[in-house]
């Protein structure tokens, strides 16, 4: 579906496309918060998007007598397999709701293909734009700090639920010093030394433009396997 725009065979226009790899759940979660201008959704997460997305004319992924399948290393009746624990690939997925439907009262034990990958996998976290360092600590864990671009870090203690992501950024003074200049705040306290500008008069940062300073982003998180 999109092989001709990942390997530039045809014009795309002045538009440039990042080719991101992800499971299908994934997706669909990041449609739900609008992350991606382009994407592939599950037919069943649409409705959740149609907010944010329109369908495309091209590249669906449908058909009538194929997939989803159970499998199981015996047969279980539709009555047995609804008090089995099912691995899915997402509960938004199109394969999870034929499964709800074909179940009908019964609703399966499920647990996402998502969750395990997400126990045994690393993945880059890209902070995209940072001014100027960051220090990282996800769960608990300390990553260390990021002085240079690209800001980014492989990190492998992710749950599937419940993250918590801690970024530290520090600046320059720049910002700091403008303040204090515009305020008439005494900071250049130096005994031995007097603070002048370019051309040898009083300085004075007053007058400096603001820099950009902070986490900047935007902040992604794809697989280690995938393309940034």
């Amino acid at each position: 579906m999109f092989y001709a725009l990942a390997k530039d065979l045809i014009p795309a226009r002045g538009f440039r496309f990042l080719h991101i790899l992800q499971d299908i759940q994934t997706l669909n979660e990041r449609a739900t918060r609008g992350e991606l201008d382009i994407t592939a959704v599950s037919i069943h997460a649409y409705a959740h998007v149609s907010d944010k997305y329109a369908l495309l004319p091209s590249g669906a992924s449908m058909g009538d007598g194929y997939g989803p399948m159970l499998v199981a290393k015996r047969k279980f009746s539709r009555e047995e397999i609804a008090q089995k624990k099912i691995a899915v690939p997402g509960t938004m997925t199109s394969a999870f709701l034929a499964l709800q439907l074909w179940l009908g009262e019964g609703s399966p034990n499920s647990v996402s293909n998502s969750q395990f990958a997400i126990r045994n996998s690393q993945f880059f976290l890209d902070l995209g734009d940072v001014r100027q360092s960051a220090r990282v600590k996800l769960n608990g864990k300390d990553y260390g700090t990021l002085i240079t671009p690209p800001f980014r870090v492989v990190v492998d203690n992710l749950k599937p639920t419940g993250n918590t992501l801690e970024v530290e950024v520090t600046s320059v003074a720049a910002n700091r010093i403008r303040d204090l200049d515009r305020r008439s705040v005494p900071w250049k306290t130096f005994r031995d030394i007097n603070i002048v500008d370019l051309n040898y008069k009083p300085f004075d940062a007053s007058h400096w433009p603001l820099t950009d300073c902070g986490l900047l982003g935007p902040v992604t998180l794809y697989p280690v396997t995938a393309s940034p």
